[in-house]
């Protein structure tokens, strides 16, 4: 196994491990995400640390979907890390969640599946605002 990793990691930017009942016991895929980690220093993302539903189809999609984004979050959180430096900004860096809710760096970083449908929930949330300076809309 480790050799078969260590010839894949510098094709790979990051992995999913899901488990069928992980949900029920996630000692395999978290020995799994250890020795791909020793091997490779690639992020790595368990199904049971994302879903914690029984459907192992969805749950490996969700799995293998966060995968696919870790590459492109640590792109972003660098990037505006640098305008942030560029800048003179000292402030934390914060992410909205699909929910409209915040997410910090580090949560980000290993969960950019989270941030799904983010853009509409800003785009709600800075709505609300607005109307609320304005004095046109108050919340009850």
């Amino acid at each position: 196994m480790r050799s078969v990793l260590s010839a894949a990691k510098d094709g790979i930017e990051a992995y999913a491990v899901c488990g069928y009942f992980s949900v029920r016991n996630p000692d395999h895929e978290l020995r799994v995400k250890r020795l791909i980690q020793e091997t490779t220093g690639k992020p790595v993302v368990c199904g049971h640390e994302i879903s914690l539903q029984l459907d192992a189809v969805k749950r490996a999609t969700t799995t293998l979907l966060n995968a696919h984004l870790i590459p492109v979050i640590h792109q972003l959180i660098e990037s505006v890390k640098r305008v942030f430096q560029n800048q003179n900004i000292v402030a934390p860096l914060m992410i909205v969640r699909g929910d409209g809710s915040l997410m910090g760096e580090s949560v980000i970083r290993d969960r950019p599946i989270e941030t799904v449908l983010s853009g509409p929930a800003a785009s709600v949330i800075g709505a609300k605002y607005l109307l609320e300076q304005s004095g046109r809309f108050k919340m009850p």
